[in-house]
């Protein structure tokens, strides 16, 4: 093969860059960088123009205790930034879990949701540990996870490890580890707040609003809500002549 052929050094660092930053978009895992510990989500752009270098300091949270390099992770991690995901048209909790590869969302006859990752799922036996701020959030009498009891204009991120991965959670973590970080939380003084109203088809309407303090002297304050209905979906039919 002629050598002039086979790009230059720079040519595939560049390559391998673009590759990277691909990967990780089409995994939908758009993280946050090592720079600052209380930085902002990544948008697609600044993902982009992240070097090499930059992309191997990403860090997650679900897998232990401290932040640690998604690459050491000894678990299958993913994350999920909530406004890309509701710039798809996702509009609750409940759909950006459904569309995540190998979770099951399913409601149950008398109004009970279960999620399960990749199959893994008893009743009355929840083998998800579903987190909220790294605190557990479900029920223990009947293992429901309240989904609509937090508002999707509060989420910042969700972080999902895929299988057994993280030992020290314990029984309830033998499926998966689903972790919801809320805007403001974990970081030092900057608050946040924000108001959104939403409309669509089959008198679809959403209004919510989030507002966050920031960490101060005397704590930290939290606080959401949310408003949505519609008229489902409504199935048409052709008629027809059945004579």
């Amino acid at each position: 093969m002629d050598r002039h052929l086979l790009p230059s050094l720079p040519g595939r660092l560049a390559c391998i860059r673009v590759l990277m930053a691909s990967l990780l978009i089409l995994t939908m895992t758009p993280l946050q960088a090592q720079e600052s510990a209380d930085s902002d989500s990544l948008s697609i752009n600044e993902l982009f123009n992240m070097s090499l270098a930059e992309l191997m300091e990403i860090k997650v949270t679900v897998s232990s205790h401290r932040p640690e390099l998604i690459l050491d992770t000894p678990a299958i991690i993913s994350r999920y930034d909530a406004d890309e995901m509701a710039g798809m048209g996702l509009r609750t909790l409940r759909d950006m879990l459904r569309f995540i590869p190998g979770v099951t969302v399913q409601d149950h006859l008398f109004g009970q949701t279960f999620i399960s990752i990749r199959g893994v799922y008893e009743g009355f036996n929840q083998k998800v540990l579903f987190l909220l701020d790294d605190t557990p959030y479900f029920m223990p009498s009947h293992s429901d996870i309240p989904l609509l009891g937090i508002p999707f204009s509060s989420i910042s991120h969700i972080e999902i490890i895929r299988g057994p991965g993280a030992v020290y959670y314990g029984t309830n973590a033998t499926g998966g580890v689903i972790k919801v970080v809320t805007r403001g939380y974990g970081q030092s003084d900057q608050g946040e707040n924000n108001l959104s109203l939403r409309g669509g088809t089959n008198s679809y309407v959403n209004g919510g609003g989030y507002y966050d303090t920031g960490q101060n002297d005397w704590g930290q304050l939290s606080a959401a809500f949310e408003v949505q209905r519609d008229d489902g979906y409504a199935a048409r039919y052709p008629s027809y002549d059945d004579g």
